[in-house]
């Protein structure tokens, strides 16, 4: 049986103004209301900005160990998943799709809108763990393509 865990997170914006010792929050939080089950994943966002991140990690990952002339592409994020671990372990299902127009040659910065994708679409299960604190930050741990 696992143990779920309510909580509310809120994201607040804080003005630091040293030179008069003030500390302060600027607007409203934004909060939110999340049930996590302790120890295990918990369903997340897939459009916040650090599912976005470890996704795009992720598909320059698979690039990398890629043979294929044919650059994969990101279309999007189906599902996604957080676990806290030493870190922050990321499961996500990612639809993506081959791109016979742009080569796999470790360009950075290509998007589905100058890289059309093939009609050869996939989905990927994806283990992406994330240590902020370590270069390099992200590590593709496992991914599973159908």
């Amino acid at each position: 049986m696992k143990t779920e865990h309510i909580m509310t997170l809120c994201d607040v914006k804080v003005l630091k103004q040293a030179w008069l010792h003030f500390i302060g929050l600027i607007g409203t939080p934004d909060c939110r209301v999340v049930k996590r089950h302790l120890g295990g994943y918990s369903i997340v966002d897939s459009t916040s900005p650090e599912v976005k991140a470890a996704a795009a990690f992720a598909v320059d990952a698979m690039n990398k160990q890629s043979n294929s002339i044919n650059r994969i592409m990101l279309i999007k994020v189906v599902r996604a998943q957080q676990q806290v671990v030493a870190g922050m372990n990321y499961k996500l299902v990612l639809k993506v799709g081959v791109s016979s127009s742009c080569r796999n040659d470790g360009t950075i910065g290509m998007t589905v809108l100058n890289c059309p994708v093939d009609q050869r679409k996939q989905r990927c299960n994806v283990i992406v763990w994330d240590q902020p604190w370590r270069t390099p930050r992200y590590k593709l741990t496992s991914f599973k393509c159908q």
